[in-house]
């Protein structure tokens, strides 16, 4: 898969996962990482308007923030109306650590994404800011932006098999991503059954089973 398909396949996975959840959670910095000893992965959602050739367009920043490593993921996500839509994605979507960076680990139908990150923070509420600067001196960065290590693929072409959900059906929801040590363990769940994905250490697709 070339560069440029992978950056449209992510782009669009993450406005899908965001459109088909039921639910939303408040805007509020939230954990999404089980209870441990180790402090919650936070995450948070912001809305400005980003100035362009045909006037301002509303424009979304997701963020992740560790507060162990101070690794910072985001995304910038295009016309979107309120933070409240892009905190959906939180909830189909699961962020983990790998080594002292976020990951997250998102599943659309057969559309599995896994993004990556490099950043650093001192804060999530100082990393979104700085995100929305940079977005905006750079706004070709709201269609091109991608992690050092981001992937996509198309499970149906790699499993043989059809996650995919009627309308009407909850959608995939990525119930756990379980590092291995030498690769990932991603369980979802949806109207279509329970599976386990199974990733090398490079989130290549290696295998696929129903649960």
């Amino acid at each position: 898969m070339t560069q440029r398909v992978v950056i449209i396949v992510i782009a669009a996975t993450l406005l899908l996962a965001m459109c088909s959840c039921q639910h939303a959670s408040t805007p509020t910095a939230s954990p999404v990482a089980p209870a441990s000893a180790k402090p919650a992965i936070q995450t948070k959602a912001i809305v400005f308007d980003l100035a362009d050739p045909d006037g301002t367009t509303s424009v979304g920043i997701m963020g992740a923030f560790d507060p162990l490593s101070h690794s910072f993921w985001w995304r910038p996500v295009p016309m979107i109306a309120a933070p409240e839509m892009l905190e959906r994605y939180f909830e189909r979507c699961k962020f983990e650590r790998d080594g002292v960076f976020v990951v997250n680990f998102c599943v659309r139908g057969n559309e599995v994404v896994v993004t990556t990150t490099a950043d650093h923070a001192a804060s999530l509420e100082n990393g979104l800011p700085d995100a929305q600067e940079k977005l905006k001196r750079e706004p070709g960065l709201l269609m091109g932006y991608q992690g050092p290590r981001d992937i996509g693929f198309d499970l149906q072409h790699n499993a043989g098999v059809d996650m995919n959900t009627p309308e009407g059906v909850p959608p995939t929801v990525v119930r756990s991503a379980e590092s291995t040590g030498s690769g990932w363990r991603v369980e979802v769940t949806c109207g279509c059954g329970d599976a386990l994905i199974l990733l090398n250490r490079y989130y290549d697709f290696i295998g696929f089973k129903r649960i």
